[in-house]
């Protein structure tokens, strides 16, 4: 078994989801995630990142802000530092026709955060007054985070659940530990799929003057089967069958 592009997305709002917030500052914990949608990312320059009600339950976006206001329909919210990933393309390995064709997929995953202009109060804490390098390091840190996150997500069995699901590897460790479980198995690793296809990582900073949004962003590939099983009415009382002589006519 492998995982599917909307369980990688999946893995990515967990990674937010689930960072620690609230044991540092604010602007040192991503507080929302978004798959972009529409060429080169332009959904972050819209008020609520072009989210719709539906995207509460997918795995394209997750806010803790509108999470904690209950996920009103009209209010969609969110707060930086966010993290992005918007699917650059994809390459199927094989044609479709031959079956069982592997598909990768370029990613680049983000991490955004605001300028503010705050430094003329002189006070300078954790969060205010921070220059934009100083946002540089603080997405550098947290993409870093997110990434490590990727890589110890596994597909395993416990001893008290025999269905193959996808874990975190050091929540199963310390479940061992605590005595929750008493074995685990694993059967898939995403690291070794990503260490595969990603021996270097190219990282950059990323910026929109506009909006006072700059951060840090890594190209990754992630490769998976494309697997299509198509299903075509068979029931049809005359399939349409051309003579090869006859080539392309018009309808009569």
């Amino acid at each position: 078994m492998e995982l599917t592009i909307n369980q990688f997305y999946e893995i990515g709002k967990n990674a937010v989801r689930l960072y620690a917030n609230g044991r540092t500052a604010k602007c040192l914990a991503p507080q929302a995630w978004r798959v972009l949608q529409r060429d080169r990312g332009t959904d972050i320059s819209t008020e609520n990142l072009g989210v719709v009600q539906s995207d509460k339950d997918s795995p394209f976006f997750w806010s803790r802000q509108w999470m904690l206001n209950k996920c009103r329909p009209n209010a969609v919210s969110f707060e930086y530092p966010l993290v992005t990933a918007y699917e650059v393309n994809f390459t199927d390995k094989g044609l479709p026709m031959s079956g069982g064709v592997r598909r990768d997929y370029t990613l680049e995953i983000a991490v955004w955060d605001v300028f503010r202009d705050d430094c003329l109060d002189g006070k300078r804490g954790e969060c205010a007054a921070r220059s934009i390098n100083q946002i540089f390091a603080d997405t550098d840190a947290i993409l870093n985070n997110v990434l490590a996150f990727y890589r110890d997500q596994v597909l395993a069995t416990t001893s008290k659940d025999p269905t193959e699901r996808l874990y975190y590897l050091p929540w199963l460790k310390e479940q061992l530990r605590l005595g929750n479980i008493e074995r685990y198995n694993v059967t898939y690793s995403l690291a070794n799929t990503l260490g595969a296809k990603n021996q270097s990582v190219p990282f950059s900073r990323v910026e929109r003057p506009a909006q006072k949004l700059y951060g840090t962003k890594a190209r990754i590939v992630f490769s998976t089967s494309n697997c299509p099983a198509p299903v075509f009415d068979l029931s049809a009382k005359e399939y349409g069958v051309l003579a090869f002589e006859a080539g392309c006519q018009d309808c009569e």
